[in-house]
């Protein structure tokens, strides 16, 4: 039977997210090699003027034909900076093998998108 022992981790990202191009994407978590990483959260700070958040399963600065993972909408009704939206997911989770890597979708005029910090486990 193959060695499914499950490691909690998390990872933030160190720059803004910003409107994708080939070389915009931001790491958010290295995944170890070997493994598969679970999110099962998400957390986001949001400091743009709209458009959607885009997880990626590929190395930061990698081209952003990738499809994404997962896209999740940012809201644009409101001016407010820094507006906190968390999300969990069922177990056991969207799997990811590579890294987890963040771009908007947004305008390139737009600002960035703040903090986003995943967690889940590895296996």
């Amino acid at each position: 039977m193959a060695d499914r022992r499950r490691y909690p981790v998390s990872g933030t990202n160190a720059t803004g997210i910003l409107a994708a191009t080939a070389s915009s994407p931001q790491t958010v978590l290295d995944i170890t090699t070997g493994r598969i990483f679970w999110l099962r959260g998400i957390s986001i700070a949001r400091d743009d003027n709209g458009g959607d958040l885009d997880l990626r399963d590929i190395a930061a600065g990698t081209a952003t034909a990738t499809a994404p993972v997962l896209r999740l909408p940012i809201s644009s009704a409101t001016a407010i900076s820094g507006v906190r939206s968390v999300l969990e997911f069922a177990p056991p989770g969207i799997r990811f093998s590579t890294n987890v890597s963040a771009v908007s979708s947004g305008a390139a005029s737009n600002q960035s998108i703040g903090a986003v910090t995943v967690w889940g486990y590895e296996e």
